[in-house]
């Protein structure tokens, strides 16, 4: 179960990275 907690975190720092970048845009 950890995993996919980890993974969840990972999938939401990434989206707020996405995002970001898209505003530097």
């Amino acid at each position: 179960m950890k995993k996919n907690i980890y993974k969840k975190i990972a999938k939401d720092v990434i989206d707020l990275e996405i995002q970001a970048l898209k505003k530097l845009k």
